[in-house]
């Protein structure tokens, strides 16, 4: 499947996952893909996403995901943002486990396809309060010239070229 709008490339990318069909997966991602993770691990690009996922499939049985409530925060003819909740069960090792959480996804447009650049996952309650239609429109009408962004550190290609898989460091926060 060709997704020709954000929403056909996320719901494509969600069945592609529950199937467990990586090609279709893959197809559905840019080639410098960063996803986030809430247990801390950033994955970059599709390789490293592939690894990822087939080892998580090998140790999961009974693999259930979806995304629920899903508001759409940006969107133009070349990018596109969602916010979502997101819920996952399965067993491991006989035992079940599973999780909730809130995510963010960012889509490009090349023109003609719409594929995921980045993904953000982020545990806890994903009813949280979502924003009002309101807010959302005040958000959204703040000029980036009025954002203070001074205290962001840049990055820059080569720090994505040097970056790998990384764990963040467990103990008290």
């Amino acid at each position: 499947m060709q997704p020709h709008s954000p929403e056909a490339c996320v719901a494509a990318f969600t069945d592609a996952l529950v199937r467990r069909d990586m090609a279709s997966a893959l197809a559905l991602l840019t080639d410098d893909v960063v996803f986030f993770y809430s247990n801390g691990t950033a994955i970059l690009g599709k390789d490293a996403f592939a690894s990822l996922m087939k080892a998580a499939w090998q140790a999961l049985q009974d693999y259930r995901y979806q995304t629920v409530d899903p508001r759409w925060v940006a969107r133009s003819p070349a990018a596109a943002s969602v916010v979502y909740g997101f819920e996952w069960s399965g067993r491991a090792r006989g035992e079940a486990v599973g999780g909730r959480g809130r995510g963010t996804r960012v889509l490009t447009n090349d023109g003609s396809l719409w594929r995921i650049a980045h993904e953000h996952l982020s545990t806890g309650e994903r009813g949280a309060e979502p924003l009002s239609d309101r807010r959302l429109a005040e958000i959204m009408a703040i000029r980036d010239d009025d954002i203070d962004t001074s205290d962001i550190p840049q990055a820059t290609e080569a720090d994505f070229r040097r970056a790998r898989i990384v764990r963040a460091p467990h103990g008290p926060r």
